[in-house]
Order: C-alpha cells, then sequence, then structure tokens
C-alpha cells in the first residue's frame, strides 16, 4: 500500500508547486539582482572591485536561489495545508454519510 501523498495526482500538484515558485523566485532574484548590481557598480567601489566569479556568485547565491527555494518552500507548505483540509472535509464527508446510513 502506497502513502496518500505519493498520489500521481497530488505529486503532479507538489511538482506544479515547485516549478511555479522556482519560476516566480528567480524572475523575483534576477530583477533585484540586476538592480543591485548596477547600484553597485555606480556607487561601490568595493564592489567594482570584486572579481566577475564573486559577482556572479553573490548574483546568483543572494539574489536567484535565495528567493526561488523560499517561493518554492512557501508553495509547498500551502500546498500541505490545502492537501490537509480536503482530506478533513473528505473524511468529515464520509463520517457524516455514515451516521446517516446508520452505520456509525
Amino acid at each position: 500500500m502506497r502513502p496518500a501523498h505519493h498520489e500521481p495526482k497530488k505529486v503532479e500538484g507538489a511538482i506544479r508547486e515547485i516549478v511555479d515558485g522556482a519560476v516566480r523566485g528567480g524572475l523575483f532574484g534576477i530583477v533585484t539582482g540586476t538592480i543591485f548590481h548596477f547600484s553597485a557598480m555606480r556607487w561601490s567601489p568595493q564592489y567594482r572591485g570584486l572579481t566577475t566569479q564573486f559577482k556572479t556568485f553573490i548574483g546568483l547565491g543572494i539574489f536567484v536561489i535565495t528567493p526561488a527555494c523560499w517561493l518554492i518552500d512557501q508553495n509547498l507548505l500551502r500546498y500541505e495545508r490545502r492537501i490537509a483540509m480536503e482530506q478533513k472535509l473528505e473524511r468529515r464527508r464520509k463520517l457524516e454519510e455514515a451516521v446517516e446510513k446508520g452505520e456509525y
């Protein structure tokens, strides 16, 4: 017997949430990282002195990957709460049907 969270429908929903969070978080990070980069290049001599590799690390690590991971996590938590609520409502509905039939 497979756990309920391994049902194909639920896995597909989780994958959708992961992709959505990655895309939205990545786009947000690219925009903020670009704004930060050009602002820092203009006003920060310390930033201008950094190597290209380190600037890339800052841009990707802080501004792209971090918001993407954060949004993925938020989406998955919201999805898990929604699935739990749907399961709770389904159990309640089945219990009410059993009471109406006199089985419980």
